[in-house]
């Protein structure tokens, strides 16, 4: 097989990773971010291609997927993908039969927050806000103090009052700045509670992070 038949396969293993070609999508409101979720750099996540966990050098935005399925969301069952016109880079590149255009641009020139949001903006002060609070490095740190076996001999609760203190942010960024809630994972990133179920596993072990 040489020719895509858009059979939906790879839609169904997740939204593409969008790239500064593709800032047009959003400017131009094809793609919102309401469909986007930001992850931050430091963050770890799993890469599919050499299925191995690591730390992202950088931030990376991505498509959304349908529900709490992988799919990406702007595929349709019946009808195939639904911006197939103005489809990201990724899925252009995307060949089943030969990864290696995909693979050669696997988070490079990567479309970033700040790449969106104006300096001047009111957002912009809030989003660079939210960061300093909710780091990743401070997160991870502190998810190794409280992991059983990890550096800390007793929990300090430290990593509930950081997703309570996250949960609050959330909440007030939507009913006193007026954020649209669905919004929220492409400004702040996944809620702090959600990375780490990512990384430490529902059974808070061995899960692996998602993307």
């Amino acid at each position: 097989m040489n020719k895509c038949k858009r059979c939906g396969t790879c839609c169904k293993k997740g939204g593409p990773c969008l790239h500064l070609a593709d800032a047009d999508l959003i400017t131009q409101g094809i793609i919102g971010p309401q469909d986007l979720v930001s992850y931050r750099e430091g963050e770890p996540v799993f890469d599919p291609v050499k299925a191995v966990v690591f730390p992202l050098s950088n931030e990376m935005i991505k498509i959304k997927p349908a529900g709490d399925t992988h799919r990406c969301r702007f595929f349709d069952q019946k009808y195939g993908c639904t911006i197939y016109i103005n489809r990201p880079l990724e899925c252009r590149l995307l060949k089943c039969w030969d990864t290696r255009e995909i693979e050669r641009i696997f988070l490079k020139d990567t479309l970033a927050r700040r790449d969106l949001i104006p300096k001047s903006a009111k957002l912009r002060e809030i989003v660079d806000s939210y960061d300093r609070t909710f780091g990743i490095s401070n997160l991870l740190t502190i998810i190794e103090s409280e992991r059983p076996g990890g550096s800390g001999d007793n929990p300090t609760g430290r990593l509930d009052a950081m997703i309570e203190a996250d949960r609050l942010f959330r909440e007030r960024a939507v009913s006193l700045i007026g954020i649209d809630p669905d919004t929220l994972d492409f400004f702040f990133g996944r809620a702090v509670g959600k990375i780490v179920q990512a990384i430490t596993g529902a059974s808070g072990g061995k899960g692996k992070p998602s993307t």
